[in-house]
């Protein structure tokens, strides 16, 4: 984010991290089970703080899982096992939590052909707190409502006083605390339908997805959704679309 430092994966399949000023190179990581059109489509996540970088890659048990690289460490972290398929992580804006898509919805159904079950539509959404003293997203919320009376009125200040705007230089990012340990006991699952996800991106409050139609299906298109985590409620942003940036 602070344009210090570019994270990218090359032909290898090794995973770098150049800082800009130096030219310096440094490999993190590396996989070895991409495809080519995977290692096209490879996807990295910078924590707001500069500090951090999120990214899922394939185990020995060819599921993936994912991992979080602390660079003021060195140290990389894998915080989900992979016992289920967990893919594309994001971070949130502010920093307290990373949301990915997960295959961990097991609804099987049973061909009449071939005597065997096939599992479709298996993804779901996902978020885990980066910070085991955050609360979470989906916790019990106090729904009573305390009646004060009348509101007093608010006078708008005129524009001969109204406040003028200032410009000031944006302020360096405060490092955020991220604990990678037992990420995985602090997962849960966001109440959104299970099925074929794209591309994931997270801002303030929200989280920005593309959902495919789910196995079966005719006659739907892809879609643009936004879940707001404060109202907890799902929303189409734009139909007929595949992808954003």
């Amino acid at each position: 984010p602070d344009s210090k430092k570019i994270a990218f994966i090359n032909h290898l399949q090794e995973i770098n991290v150049l800082t800009v000023v130096t030219g310096d190179i440094a490999i993190i990581d590396k996989t070895t089970q991409l495809t080519s059109s995977a290692l096209r489509g490879f996807r990295l996540a910078w924590s707001s703080d500069n500090n951090w970088i999120t990214y899922s890659k394939a185990i020995d048990n060819l599921n993936e899982a994912v991992f979080l690289y602390s660079l003021l460490e060195k140290k990389l972290h894998k915080v989900t096992s992979g016992y289920y398929n967990d893919s594309d992580p994001t971070f949130d804006p502010g920093g307290k939590y990373l949301y990915f898509k997960t295959d961990r919805r097991l609804q099987p159904i049973y061909s009449s052909l071939d005597g065997t079950w096939i599992y479709p539509n298996t993804t779901q959404l996902a978020y885990g707190s980066l910070d085991p003293a955050v609360k979470g997203l989906l916790a019990v919320k106090n729904d009573e409502v305390k009646i004060t009376g009348d509101s007093p009125a608010v006078e708008k200040p005129s524009p001969a006083t109204a406040a003028k705007p200032t410009t000031a230089e944006k302020p360096a990012a405060k490092p955020l605390t991220i604990i990678p340990e037992n990420f995985e006991t602090r997962v849960q699952v966001l109440p959104v339908p299970a099925g074929n996800y794209g591309i994931l991106a997270a801002i303030e409050g929200k989280l920005l997805y593309t959902r495919f139609p789910n196995t079966g299906t005719t006659g739907e298109q892809p879609s643009i959704y936004i879940y707001d985590t404060d109202k907890r409620e799902e929303k189409k942003v734009l139909g007929g679309s595949a992808n954003f940036s």
